[in-house]
Formats: C-alpha cells, sequence, structure tokens
C-alpha cells in the first residue's frame, strides 16, 4: 500500500492578526513561512508519535490501515520549525497527516477547516484550525464573517519584524486560560470585541496595501494591558517601552513565549 506525499513538505506558518479572536469568531489572517518546514520521514528507531496514532484512529474517515502501516514504519514528522514558538508547528503535523491518513476529497474550505482543527485538538484541546489550512494549502488564509478565502500572501512592510522570545511555551493552556476568562470576566470579553474589530482592520488595511502603523499600535496597547499572561516578564519590558519610542509588539500565535510581531514607525 502505497501513503501519499510521503516527501511533500509543510510549511510553518506566521499568523499575522487574529490571535485568540479567530477562535471567538473574530477575523484573521495567516500566511505559510517557508523558512521551516516538514515532511515524513522512516527511522529505524521506534517513532515517538504512538499517542497521535491512536487519535487519528478515532476520527471519522482516517484510513486505519495507513495508520498503522506509519506506525509500522517507525514514521516521524522530521521539521526544522522551532516548538512552542507560534509558527506552527503541530497545524504542518497535522496537515501532514490530513494529507497522508485522509481520503476525503473535494472538501470546501470550512469542512477542511474543521478536519484539520479536530487533528490539531490533539496537540492544543481546541483548535481554529488555522494553522494547518495554512500549511496544507500554502497559501495565506483569510477568515471573517464565518468565511475563509485563500490568497496569495500581501506584500509585507519592510518595518514589520518578528521578534524571538528565545522562549518555548506549551500553547494549550494559554488557550485554556482564554477560553476560561470569555466566559467570566465581562471586562475581558469587551477587550475582546475591542480587538476583533481592531484586528478586521488591520487586515483590510494589509491587504490593500495601506499604512497600518495606526492600527498596530493600537492593538499592542490594547494586548499589552488585557493579555499580560500572554507576554514573559522579559518582552512585556521591551513591548512596554516601545510603545514609548514607536516600536509596537503584538502577540504572534499564543504568545506565552515564542516570537511576537514588530512594527517599528
Amino acid at each position: 500500500m502505497q501513503i501519499e506525499s510521503t516527501h511533500k513538505r509543510f510549511p510553518a506558518k506566521l499568523l499575522l492578526f487574529g490571535e485568540y479572536t479567530v477562535i471567538s469568531g473574530g477575523a484573521a489572517l495567516a500566511i505559510p513561512y517557508p523558512q521551516y518546514a516538514g515532511q515524513w520521514e522512516k527511522r529505524t528507531e521506534k517513532s515517538d508519535l504512538g499517542a497521535f496514532w491512536g487519535y487519528l484512529k478515532t476520527i471519522k474517515g482516517c484510513n486505519l490501515d495507513k495508520v498503522a502501516q506509519a506506525e509500522q514504519e517507525n514514521w516521524v514528522f522530521e521539521a526544522n520549525i522551532p516548538l512552542g514558538y507560534g509558527l506552527g508547528s503541530s497545524g504542518a503535523l497535522s496537515a501532514a497527516a490530513y494529507t497522508s491518513f485522509f481520503e476525503e476529497k473535494e472538501l470546501g474550505l470550512m469542512a477542511l477547516k474543521e478536519r484539520l482543527a479536530q487533528i490539531e485538538s490533539f496537540f492544543h484541546g481546541q483548535s481554529s484550525g488555522l494553522d494547518p489550512l495554512v500549511s496544507y494549502t500554502g497559501q495565506a488564509v483569510y477568515v471573517q464573517d464565518e468565511q475563509i478565502t485563500t490568497l496569495n500572501p500581501p506584500t509585507l512592510p519592510p518595518s514589520l519584524t518578528l521578534y524571538d522570545s528565545g522562549l518555548s511555551r506549551n500553547g494549550k493552556p494559554l488557550i485554556q486560560a482564554y477560553m476560561q476568562r470569555v466566559e467570566t470576566e465581562p471586562d475581558f470579553v469587551t477587550a475582546v470585541e475591542q480587538l476583533k474589530g481592531l484586528n478586521e482592520v488591520a487586515i483590510s488595511k494589509l491587504i490593500d496595501g495601506e499604512d497600518i502603523s495606526e492600527v498596530f499600535e493600537k492593538i499592542s496597547r490594547l494586548q499589552l494591558e488585557h493579555f499580560k499572561a500572554m507576554i514573559p516578564k522579559a518582552v512585556y519590558s521591551i513591548w512596554e517601552q516601545g510603545l514609548d519610542e514607536g516600536k509596537y509588539m503584538k502577540l504572534s500565535g499564543a504568545g506565552g513565549g515564542g516570537c511576537y510581531l514588530c512594527y517599528e514607525i
């Protein structure tokens, strides 16, 4: 039995706007980040994906024979995507798993996103499906009003850069904390709604090639105030100082470490 796409590479992703709020129905824009990628490889030693193989077998549409073969052949996902950095390492693996072990064809983007979210939920407890969808399609993915569009990645301004915190993190407890706050803190819900609106403006401006400095600053200030749990102390001080110097930071993914998006005016 031949398993498809054993040599296909699946890129990392960069979430430009929409972190956390996409889980609550907000707009989001993510692009592939091909500097980092991964693919299936066979090893002689036993793979450490045993629990993941078991989880895949519980999902409707999974080809159990193909998973069993991959398990027997000690498949591993060989990638240079930093773990715990918000660059979609689990999304790339989920996209690879869907490509190789699921035989659903001609799914619409929404249904595909939901299936990929189901796969990635193994790692995070809850997933929007956005990360693996970017990796699977190799295109920018724009989510708005419960509609999904793939498009060519927009041209990014040169002043938009990544800051490496040097810290890895586990996104699962951060996402769980976000969901709990949404359910129990009315003030936080208000901040989330404000962030949704700012994200929509930022995405629209970026796609249209307009200046995003003003809305980026507003997002930066709002996240610094309301998403402190997702900002390590070392990053917080840099973030706070940057607001006075025209060097703005925001989350890129779950936060708590990994990479942060920066914009300098």
